[in-house]
């Protein structure tokens, strides 16, 4: 039995370049907090562990060499890594640069692990790997490692036994996520540091608050890696993190980050009475599926501080929306769209080409129905096989297909991941630079961006975003 009580944990966001995550866009991509490693710190912590959150994938980076001068300087009993199937080749890097000098257990848990679970098992940099929710995993991890448990008692974890893989049962989802300590926040070298892309964010400094995991919804080229049961955070939990992030760190900006934030409308509309009851001055921003949306809805929001709503469209032919399942028609996105509008509410639009029924037709109908809508950004990306899509299955029916997971990334800077029968991997890439360009290119869209400028810093990050979009499209 170890006699210590608490162990000391390092938990790492490996990097993650940004000309992989965002191809030509690496200069104006969103740079987030790592939240699913704020929200396990903060489970650790109340149970008295001491904790270390190193950052590689924060826009300025984290090198081998720095990072190596971090576990050197704190010596962890532990270590936790996220993994993301985009960045698979570098978490293996940095996983077998740590081994190779350093004794801490290397734990590695996250998306990656949790759409493809025996993946990483044949790999020695890797002591565990944790496939479910980790913040009760890696608690439990923390009590094997301090002789309180076998790790056959652990649920939720992969590892070898004497040359044998051993899978322990899965570990039920934490149905109340209200029981949950707030993120760690506290643990990141600058809270405030972390950006949104430019046309994302009104106030600074802002942070993202994920307040809820699944999505019911059936398209095929998503994976929701929480499941189809949503479990959400109550009204009150989410307005005291607001409080607590605001007081403590002066942030003046909250970017909901979940699936479909606007699932559960009664919970919306009892948040936004709450935030005006406080007064509290603070903007907001989410994402929302248009079925989910309602005129009296936008409203309030409206009223509740909440400037900017991302709504995932998808494509602008009815036949290619019914094919991906997703719920949604263009008659509802049209209204939808002109409710919030109306209301003064900034849209940005989710939009993709390279849909299994894809043809230059569609295309071509897509472009001209984001044109056609008051949007204040748009969002124009390839459809990539997403690991754990429904779609990764079945493409291979429906064109050329790729599944390296570096690929990823609707933002391509080499070879696709699918392109349908019919089209090229150089037209969609073209049709994508002429998407861009026919919406942002354009007297009613250019005011509406000047029209939106209502500081300096406002100006500052369309400056950027402006030099970017001419040497990239023009």
């Amino acid at each position: 039995m170890n006699p210590r009580k608490r162990c000391k944990i390092l938990l790492i966001n490996p990097r993650i370049s940004g000309e992989l995550r965002y191809g030509k866009f690496k200069e104006v991509g969103s740079y987030l907090p790592p939240y699913g490693l704020l929200s396990i710190a903060g489970v650790l912590e109340r149970h008295g562990h001491i904790l270390k959150i190193a950052d590689a994938d924060s826009k300025k980076g984290l090198p081998l060499a720095g990072l190596r001068q971090v576990i050197t300087d704190f010596a962890p009993d532990i270590i936790g890594m996220t993994a993301y199937s985009i960045g698979r080749n570098h978490l293996l890097e940095t996983a077998e640069h740590i081994k190779s000098f350093c004794p801490s257990l290397i734990v590695a848990g996250g998306p990656h692990v949790m759409t493809f679970p025996e993946d990483l098992a044949a790999h020695e940099c890797f002591d565990l790997l944790a496939y479910g929710e980790g913040e009760y995993t890696m608690l439990d991890i923390a009590d094997y490692y301090l002789g309180n448990k076998k790790l056959t008692e652990v649920n939720g974890i992969i590892f070898r036994e004497n040359g044998v893989t051993v899978k322990t049962l899965p570990r039920a989802p934490i149905e109340n996520l209200d029981e949950l300590p707030f993120p760690a926040f506290h643990l990141l070298e600058d809270p405030g540091g972390y950006k949104p892309m430019q046309l994302l964010y009104k106030r600074l400094p802002v942070l993202t608050i994920i307040s809820g995991r699944g999505c019911p919804n059936n398209c095929i080229f998503c994976n929701s890696i929480w499941g189809k049961k949503v479990r959400l955070n109550s009204p009150e939990y989410i307005i005291s993190l607001i409080k607590e992030v605001t007081n403590k760190f002066g942030v003046r900006e909250i970017m909901f980050y979940e699936d479909s934030f606007c699932i559960d409308k009664n919970r919306v509309n009892e948040i936004c009475d709450l935030l005006i009851h406080e007064g509290l001055d603070i903007s907001w921003s989410c994402s929302a599926n248009v079925r989910t949306l309602d005129k009296p809805l936008l409203q309030k929001m409206k009223k509740a501080g909440s400037w900017l709503i991302s709504i995932g469209i998808e494509s602008g032919n009815d036949e290619v929306l019914g094919f991906i399942r997703k719920p949604s028609s263009t008659e509802e996105t049209k209204k939808v769209c002109a409710w919030a509008d109306e209301a003064g509410l900034k849209i940005r639009g989710f939009f993709m080409l390279g849909h299994p029924i894809d043809t230059a037709g569609t295309i071509r109908q897509t472009i001209d129905f984001f044109k056609s809508l008051p949007l204040f950004t748009i969002n124009f990306t390839i459809l990539q096989l997403l690991p754990g899509s429904k779609f990764r299955k079945i493409a291979h029916n429906y064109g050329d297909v790729n599944y390296d997971y570096s690929l990823g990334t609707g933002h391509p800077c080499g070879e696709l991941s699918f392109v349908p029968k019919g089209l090229t991997s150089g037209y969609l890439k073209k049709m994508q630079r002429r998407g861009y360009r026919e919406f942002f290119i354009r007297p009613v869209q250019i005011w509406r961006l000047i029209r939106s400028i209502d500081s300096w810093e406002d100006a500052r990050k369309f400056y950027t975003l402006a030099m970017s979009f001419m040497r990239l499209y023009i």
